[in-house]
């Protein structure tokens, strides 16, 4: 019985080492952000949240309505090409970066900075507000899609 045993053992021995001999000599590859692109990325978010605030509250401040500014923020925003603000970006990395960006995580940023820069006019503050438009923008952009 004990004889056996032993070709199953060496058996087991050289499959793991083949294995692991296998695995440790493949290049993986790792696509993971340095701090430098997060950096980036953060900045980008900003500019893009700074582009729809400015849209948004110039619109509240000459009297359109909450949907009618949120409306013509996104549509005027939908295309990365026609935003001033990105231009340098596009002609540096083209929509790579751009795409790099998580949605909902804009979307929430786009949310602090209108309530942060005209929330009041809009009866939003807050975190609760930041909440509040949050869904409302979301919500909108979802109509806007569909149509």
């Amino acid at each position: 019985m004990g004889k056996a045993i032993m070709p199953i053992q060496i058996s087991l021995i050289l499959s793991i080492l083949i294995l692991s001999t296998t695995f440790l000599h493949l290049p993986m590859k790792v696509n993971a952000l340095s701090i430098k692109d997060i950096d980036k990325l953060d900045k980008l978010e900003i500019k893009i949240a700074k582009s729809y605030s400015n849209k948004f509250c110039n619109a509240i401040g000459i009297g359109i309505s909450q949907e009618g500014a949120t409306r013509l923020a996104i549509n005027e925003n939908k295309r990365s090409k026609f935003n001033p603000a990105l231009w340098i970006e596009l002609a540096s990395s083209g929509e790579e970066n751009l795409s790099q960006i998580d949605k909902n995580k804009l979307d929430h940023k786009i949310s602090e900075k209108i309530v942060e820069t005209c929330g009041t006019a809009i009866g939003l503050t807050g975190q609760k507000g930041v909440e509040a438009y949050e869904d409302y923008f979301i919500s909108t952009k979802l109509q806007i899609e569909q149509e």
